[in-house]
């Protein structure tokens, strides 16, 4: 594959290594990549350090400071049947490193809220109004569960789909995240509310630098790829010249 192909995709950085078999692969054959014995030697000694700290360790199986009840997102997605309000999480908060979000597209145009929130964000700078409130109901679009649509919200209101039911809608305020196109920006000083939004449209999501691979004693080494020969002649550019 050419760089120029490469750097086309939509996610470059997604391909880092392509295969070429040089024999037949078998239906169901596993296909292992050999490390190198540095990397090895390196997470046998880690699991040997892992297994003694854990009898005295604080929570988070290092044997480091406990993390403020740290969850990790994926599992705060499947034990949070129900999401908590913002009201509630005053008592029973979220561990520290998760936020929720939810999979909204703005530029939907539900009742044309898209240039009524326009005319309310002119109209609060011209009544010097700090906030003009709107609240929409939620709706599926084709693709929207894509995640590029993923955006922060607080949920404030929760109640059955079906009375007496168990599956709950939700309302949220629906805020901004770095990266949006414009027509996907709620503008300034709008506090956008939707309801009706379902469980499923909600995600948890770890705050940055705050997963697993973050933890203090995470397992780190480098893959010893050097040594196996993988890497063409030329891509080698800082090889000494023998």
């Amino acid at each position: 594959m050419l760089k120029e192909e490469l750097f086309s995709r939509p996610n470059p950085a997604g391909l880092v290594l392509e295969y070429v078999a040089l024999r037949d692969i078998r239906p169901n054959e596993e296909i292992l990549f050999d490390y190198g014995s540095l990397w090895a030697n390196a997470w046998n000694e880690h699991v040997r350090h892992h297994s003694a700290s854990s009898s005295d360790d604080n929570g988070n199986g290092y044997g480091s400071p406990p993390l403020n009840d740290y969850t990790p997102a994926y599992i705060m997605e499947e034990v949070a049947t129900n999401l908590r309000t913002a009201e509630e999480q005053l008592t029973y908060p979220y561990p520290d490193n998760v936020f929720t979000a939810c999979f909204y597209r703005y530029s939907d145009g539900n009742d044309d809220h898209y240039d009524d929130d326009k005319k309310f964000n002119a109209q609060s700078i011209n009544t010097n109004s700090k906030t003009k409130t709107r609240a929409i109901p939620w709706k599926m679009s084709r693709g929207l569960f894509d995640m590029t649509n993923l955006r922060p919200c607080k949920v404030i209101d929760r109640e059955p789909i079906q009375t007496g039911g168990k599956k709950m809608a939700y309302t949220a305020i629906i805020q901004n995240r770095p990266g949006l196109s414009p027509e996907e920006q709620i503008p300034k000083g709008v506090k956008h509310i939707v309801s009706g939004i379902p469980r499923e449209a909600f995600r948890f999501v770890d705050r940055p630098y705050t997963s697993d691979v973050h933890l203090e004693g995470a397992f780190r080494q480098n893959i010893g790829l050097e040594s196996l020969g993988v890497f063409p002649t030329a891509w080698l550019d800082l090889k000494s010249e023998e």
